[in-house]
């Protein structure tokens, strides 16, 4: 469910959603969220 949720947001704000930069995935943590300067 959480995966699905990310995958909805990163369609919405990245440019490219296959390489995301706003939204990192960190293995064995969880997701990072990367301001843009």
């Amino acid at each position: 469910m959480l995966r699905v949720n990310i995958s909805n947001l990163r369609r919405k704000i990245e440019a490219d959603p296959s390489r995301p930069r706003h939204i990192i995935t960190e293995p064995g943590v969880g997701y990072r969220l990367v301001p843009e300067l």
